[in-house]
């Protein structure tokens, strides 16, 4: 996978996508395992609210395409992904292809999960200020 085509869909019917742009025409992009990004409220330890990033298959679970067509009319912006985010995406990404039979929705808010993105995060050189 190449961290140069992550992109971050976000759509007119609100819904913000991670994903695989692997090429566009004058009317569609042309992408590959999108991911629904949805942001949650969670209670850490402190007693303080968190956001926490929550990636799961878009349409995956009702069909077995992994490549769709986007028309661009229906883009409402389009952004690389960070670095973070675009290793957290390929973690998401490896472990719904190991798990594909299970409703493979994870999440940060895991424990294990969460250290392993806080690790992807920790571990990408970058020169980003950026968190995510």
């Amino acid at each position: 996978m190449n961290l140069e085509n992550y992109k971050i869909l976000k759509l007119s019917n609100k819904e913000m996508i991670v994903c695989e742009v692997s090429g566009e025409t004058k009317d569609n992009y042309e992408i590959s395992n999108p991911l629904k990004m949805d942001i949650v409220p969670k209670l850490n330890s402190a007693g303080q609210i968190n956001e926490i990033l929550n990636l799961r298959p878009w349409l995956q679970h009702f069909s077995e395409q992994r490549y769709f067509e986007v028309p661009k009319s229906q883009c409402i912006l389009i952004a690389n992904a960070s670095v973070g985010l675009s290793q957290y995406y390929e973690h998401v990404i490896r472990k719904i292809d190991e798990d594909w039979g299970d409703e493979a929705i994870l999440s940060p808010d895991d424990s294990d999960d969460e250290d392993v993105y806080d690790e992807l995060l920790m571990d990408a050189e970058t020169e980003s200020k950026l968190i995510h």
